[in-house]
């Protein structure tokens, strides 16, 4: 920061491109009011992302904010060693390489036989790293990640469907054009019209199938 910057734009910048806050809660921080304007727009975040977002690390003996009262907290206060451990476990990626290989398999029976091997509270980690997969620099990556996306019943798949009607490769446009004629998504009927114009013929077929479908 410099001179004349402005704290409270700084803040709102700093919790809009931060992965988690955690605060620290002690006798003299629940009583700042930097903290509390720091902790108020950080629970705006997590109540319209539905995402775990503060983290709260209590290293002394005192009154929690109301809304944090609810959370579990690292506790730091008899074990530095304990409490860091557990806030470790929250914020470390619970993403083991061989469920991702099976993930990836493109298979259909090894893709959701993957999923149930994971514990349910860690099904929402390998769903977020399948949808991080449709931004690779592999086609191949994309491709798979879409399917096992599609297999998995994932419910925000259609936007992304979208997007990758426009990739680069024809393989990912003739599969997204055919998911989304698979969930007659009508909100693809436009760049299914486009495609119906693609410069590759198994798009071309694709595209007009999935108008079909949706049609009806």
């Amino acid at each position: 920061m410099r001179v004349g910057d402005s704290l409270n734009r700084k803040i709102q910048e700093g919790i809009a491109q931060a992965g988690w806050l955690a605060i620290v809660l002690s006798r003299q921080s629940v009583k700042s009011p930097w903290v509390e304007r720091e902790l108020n727009a950080a629970m705006v975040r997590e109540l319209e992302t539905k995402e775990v977002f503060v983290l709260p690390l209590l290293i002394d003996d005192c009154d929690l904010p109301i809304f944090l009262r609810d959370k579990l907290y690292a506790d730091f206060r008899e074990s530095f060693e304990d409490g860091l451990a557990a806030l470790v476990e929250s914020v470390a990626p619970r993403i083991e390489p061989a469920r991702c290989i099976e993930l990836m398999s493109e298979e259909a029976e090894r893709i959701r036989a993957a999923l149930l091997k994971v514990p349910e509270e860690n099904r929402p980690t390998y769903i977020q790293w399948l949808v991080g997969k449709l931004g690779s620099e592999e086609s191949r990556d994309r491709l798979a990640a879409l399917m096992a996306l599609h297999v998995l019943g994932y419910e925000r798949l259609v936007p992304h469907l979208i997007g990758l009607a426009k990739d680069l490769s024809p393989s990912t446009r003739r599969l997204a054009a055919f998911y989304l004629g698979e969930l007659r998504a009508a909100a693809g009927l436009a760049i299914l019209n486009e495609l119906t114009q693609d410069a590759s013929s198994m798009v071309r077929v694709a595209a007009r199938d999935a108008l079909q479908k949706i049609r009806k």
